[in-house]
């Protein structure tokens, strides 16, 4: 009665098609068993006003026009979803796939076997790992369960880039692989009385990483087996997804996602400008905030003391950070290329380092305020590459 009395009163101001959409529509979800609810929000009456019809029928009304001027024609089952956005097929939600199995486009999966897990567990985990990390290991929870650290020496230099995941009242810290067995060794130095245990457990866990082909962000994130545990990068969330699950686990998402090998995620790192691990990040020489500790949410300046808490304080609170790791896009792959070479200018001054490079792509640390414009870099064997550097755009504007 409703929908008759409104095509009577308003058939001069909207389409004739539109009513069409509205009525299908109203008798999806009649079918459904549901209540029509136009404004997205819970009911507050049970009977839809005229208005409320009126606003969703000129809504879907533009997007129908919108989709003449880009499609050249009009399909209506996103328009019923604007009533009802779940349509059910022989008793089970449509996805949209048709029953097909679908792939996350853009989206690649790799091993991550540069990377090592230590796993830490007992009463005293989070006490324990306070006073050695730059983050606050008390905010780890079920509402955040993966953060960015590092661990500096007493000078305040950057000894490790570590990743921690609070999974089972376990924290496993993610490390680079070539210094486990030396973090290991650091962090017991620690230990003292307090009741932990510390553990590799690569050979039980596994660890990898989806991450995607757009400097974009993620698209929409794939559905994950429930034995994975999956959380967003911390360090930049758009980057991908890091992933967890026993080393029995054969399939990590219910869609196809196409397995490549850790040097295009090592490259696809530096195209964002993300370092990681002991070729990025030497250990006893970087210094953490040029190392964009603080964009990548890994320090907490008011959680109380740390090794290498005084240097890092000092330095956040003056205000200054002249360096900072930076991607860099040589002109073409370089040779001969050692960690510590000088970036300089077309004038010859000294504009930052070279630190590692996969393809074209690489990171060094330079000046902000020398970014613009062709730099060069000399490699061992007397070669000079060109290349060029920029602000990512996940940096803070």
């Amino acid at each position: 009665m409703l929908l008759n009395t409104l095509c009577a009163h308003t058939c001069n101001s909207f389409p004739k098609n539109l009513f069409y959409f509205l009525k299908h529509g109203l008798i999806v979800q009649r079918l459904l068993g549901k209540k029509p609810n136009c404004s997205g929000h819970a009911h507050v009456s049970t009977k839809p006003s005229s208005v409320d019809w009126i606003k969703q029928g000129r809504t879907i009304h533009q997007n129908l026009n919108d989709n003449r001027s880009s499609n050249n024609s009009v399909c209506p089952q996103p328009l019923i979803r604007s009533f009802h956005r779940e349509t059910v097929i022989n008793g089970q939600e449509d996805d949209g796939s048709g029953g097909r199995q679908t792939s996350a486009e853009g989206l690649t999966l790799h091993n991550l076997t540069h990377r090592s897990l230590v796993c830490v567990e007992g009463p005293d985990s989070v006490n324990f790992l306070q006073g050695l990390l730059t983050n606050d290991v008390n905010l780890l929870g079920s509402d955040r369960p993966v953060q960015y650290s590092m661990m500096l020496n007493a000078q305040g230099r950057v000894l490790y880039d570590l990743i921690l995941y609070l999974k089972d009242s376990k924290i496993f810290i993610e490390c680079d692989a070539q210094v486990r067995d030396e973090f290991i060794k650091t962090i017991k130095k620690y230990k003292i009385r307090k009741k932990v245990e510390i553990n590799k457990v690569d050979g039980e866990w596994m660890l990898q990483a989806v991450v995607t082909s757009s400097l974009k962000g993620n698209s929409a994130s794939p559905t994950w087996n429930e034995s994975v545990f999956c959380v967003t990068d911390p360090r930049v969330k758009d980057f991908g997804w890091r992933l967890i699950h026993h080393s029995s686990c054969d399939k990590v998402c219910a869609e196809r996602i196409e397995e490549k090998d850790v040097s295009l995620y090592n490259e696809r790192r530096y195209i964002w400008g993300i370092s990681e691990g002991i070729s990025d990040l030497p250990p006893g020489e970087c210094l953490p905030l040029e190392s964009n500790l603080t964009l990548f949410n890994g320090v907490s300046f008011d959680k109380g003391c740390y090794i290498g808490q005084e240097l890092t304080a000092r330095t956040q609170h003056t205000g200054v950070t002249r360096k900072r790791l930076m991607p860099l896009v040589f002109e073409r792959v370089p040779s001969g290329l050692q960690p510590g070479c000088i970036i300089v200018r077309a004038d010859g001054k000294n504009v930052g380092k070279y630190r590692s490079s996969f393809g074209i792509h690489g990171i060094g640390l330079i000046r902000i305020a020398e970014i613009k414009g062709e730099l060069s870099v000399h490699s061992s064997d007397g070669d000079i590459l060109k290349l060029t550097t920029h602000v990512p755009n996940w940096w803070p504007k």
